[in-house]
C-alpha cells in the first residue's frame, strides 16, 4: 500500500509535467516563423585560431585572421583605434600567421596548406605562392639564428597509433628558398599527435611544441 501510494503521486506529477511539456512544444510550433531564404552556401566548420594576430615590427600594422571567411584582414594601428587598410583571400580556414621579412605566411588548418603573401604594401597584399603540408596544420613561429626558417605544425596524414610512432609533424622552410618551384620542406616527427602552439627562443637556435591531448 505505502509503494503504491508513493507511486501513484509520482506518475501524475510526470503526466502534468509531460502535458505541459507538449503544450509548450505546439505553441512554439504555431508561433515559429516560416524560413523560406535560400541558403547562401556558408559552412560552418569549427576551427579554432590558434595565433590569428600579429602586429608589424614597427607595431604601425596589425594583420588579423578572419577565419570563418578565409582572409587575412591589415588594420593601420593609431593609438586605440584599427582602420582597414587592405586584405587577402587565403586558404580555408586560417589559424595561424607569422611575418617573416616583407611577407606574411598564413596556415590555413582546412585546406592543409600554408599561403604565403606580400606585405610589403599592406594596401594591397598578394598571394605569392600556396605551399602544401602535413595534414590539419595549426601552429607556426619563425626561428634560426637569421630567423629565416619557418616551422609549421601539422599532423600525419596516415591513421596509425602504433605505440612508438609519432604523429605530430613539424614542417621547416627556409623563407629565403620559398619561391624555388624545386625548393622542399625538412619535415621532423614527434612523439604526440596534433601538435599546435610553436614558439621559438630568443635567440632562434630553439623551437617548442606542444602537443593537444597528448599529455
Amino acid at each position: 500500500i505505502r509503494v503504491r501510494l508513493l507511486i501513484s503521486p509520482l506518475v501524475f506529477c510526470i503526466s502534468m509535467i509531460a502535458g505541459c511539456g507538449f503544450g509548450s512544444l505546439e505553441k512554439a510550433q504555431e508561433h515559429r516563423p516560416h524560413l523560406s531564404a535560400p541558403s547562401d552556401g556558408f559552412t560552418n566548420f569549427e576551427t579554432e585560431p590558434v595565433r590569428p594576430l600579429t602586429l608589424s615590427d614597427d607595431g604601425r600594422y596589425l594583420y588579423a585572421l578572419n577565419t570563418a571567411d578565409d582572409r587575412l584582414e591589415i588594420f593601420e594601428a593609431r593609438g586605440e583605434s584599427l582602420h582597414s587598410v587592405g586584405e587577402a583571400s587565403v586558404g580555408l580556414r586560417p589559424v595561424a600567421i607569422a611575418l617573416s621579412g616583407g611577407e606574411a605566411w598564413v596556415v590555413n588548418h582546412l585546406s592543409d596548406s600554408v599561403s604565403v603573401v606580400d606585405v610589403r604594401d599592406p594596401t594591397r597584399p598578394r598571394v605569392l605562392r600556396t605551399l602544401q603540408v602535413g595534414d590539419e596544420p595549426r601552429g607556426i613561429a619563425v626561428g634560426g639564428p637569421k630567423r629565416d626558417r619557418i616551422f609549421i605544425a601539422t599532423a600525419r596524414r596516415d591513421e596509425t597509433l602504433t605505440p612508438g610512432i609519432g604523429r605530430a609533424q613539424i614542417w621547416v622552410f627556409n623563407s629565403n628558398d620559398v619561391h624555388d618551384p624545386k625548393a622542399t620542406a625538412k619535415i621532423i616527427t614527434l612523439s604526440g599527435s596534433k601538435p599546435r602552439a610553436l614558439a621559438a627562443s630568443a635567440d632562434g637556435r630553439f623551437v617548442y611544441a606542444a602537443s593537444f591531448l597528448s599529455g
